[in-house]
């Protein structure tokens, strides 16, 4: 009885390349991040504290964690101004650094894809 040999190398190399390609797109993309902004004086101006990634992140949470993280924060109730914004940058990075990263994964998985062709 012959068995027919079957190259699955190329077909399981081409899932994993896309699972990585995928992976790497959502986590670049999908990246909820509070950004905060404080002062604990009335009347004064909110400067720029931090940001840090927090998961499903809405404006609630958001200056909620930021009194928490941040000594420059009034705690709630106290005077001065809490200003939390949510956004899908991760944080210390900028929109030039996500797409060289996602254009550089989908370059070296291009490149896989045609090795495996070969």
């Amino acid at each position: 009885m012959d068995f027919v040999h079957l190259d699955m190398t190329r077909p399981i190399s081409l899932v994993v390349v896309s699972t990585i390609v995928l992976l790497c797109y959502t986590q670049l993309t999908n990246c909820d991040t509070c950004v905060c902004a404080c002062c604990k004086e009335n009347g004064c101006t909110a400067t720029y504290q931090g940001s840090f990634s927090l998961d499903a992140c809405t404006s609630l949470k958001c200056m909620t964690q930021c009194r928490l993280k941040y000594s420059g924060c009034p705690p709630d109730g106290a005077s001065g101004h809490t200003n939390g914004r949510c956004t899908s940058d991760p944080p210390g990075h900028s929109h030039r650094q996500k797409s060289n990263i996602i254009l550089i994964t989908l370059f070296l998985s291009i490149l896989w894809i045609i090795k495996l062709q070969l």
